[in-house]
């Protein structure tokens, strides 16, 4: 239970420090290819490319789990104690809802795409994994925004932390 509590709250971080590790090491590895061996990868460009979207996507559920999304605190800290809770409850399902809404499009998209069997010219798979990892991290951030509405018992303890 103490293993899988550990995954809960560190997968994102994990998952995202490796992938700024391939990214970095694929930089360099391209730049040494490049301009000392004069023999440059065809196919790191891409694999960077990838490993960017699918970073940004997964950032999403990281961010929504640490708690530290895009917010006007000062504004929200001038508000009476029960409008600042409607608001952060406000706030929190909207953006269930608008990632509800790009998971359906995103899944759209990659159905097409596998359906497609278009490749990925320099890594020669299908394009269906780039559009993978961003369903994914849609997802994740779906569920990690609804934990945060669940954690803070939809932010009814904001008056412990403050009062």
């Amino acid at each position: 239970m103490k293993k899988l509590k550990w995954w809960e709250e560190n997968f994102e971080g994990l998952l995202l420090s490796m992938m700024l590790a391939a990214l970095t090491a694929l930089v360099i590895l391209q730049v040494i290819m490049r301009y000392f061996v004069n023999n440059p990868l065809t196919w790191s460009e891409e694999l960077c490319r990838m490993l960017l979207v699918w970073s940004g996507f997964f950032s999403i559920g990281f961010c929504a789990r640490k708690g530290t999304t895009i917010c006007l605190d000062t504004v929200l800290n001038l508000m009476p104690l029960p409008i600042k809770r409607i608001i952060l409850n406000a706030t929190t399902l909207f953006m269930i809802l608008l990632l509800l809404w790009l998971l359906k499009g995103a899944y759209q998209l990659t159905v097409e795409t596998y359906h497609g069997g278009s490749l990925l010219p320099g890594l020669l798979i299908s394009q269906y994994w780039l559009y993978v990892g961003p369903m994914v991290g849609i997802a994740l951030g779906v569920i990690r925004f609804i934990q945060c509405l669940f954690r803070t018992h939809f932010y009814r303890n904001i008056e412990k932390k403050e009062g």
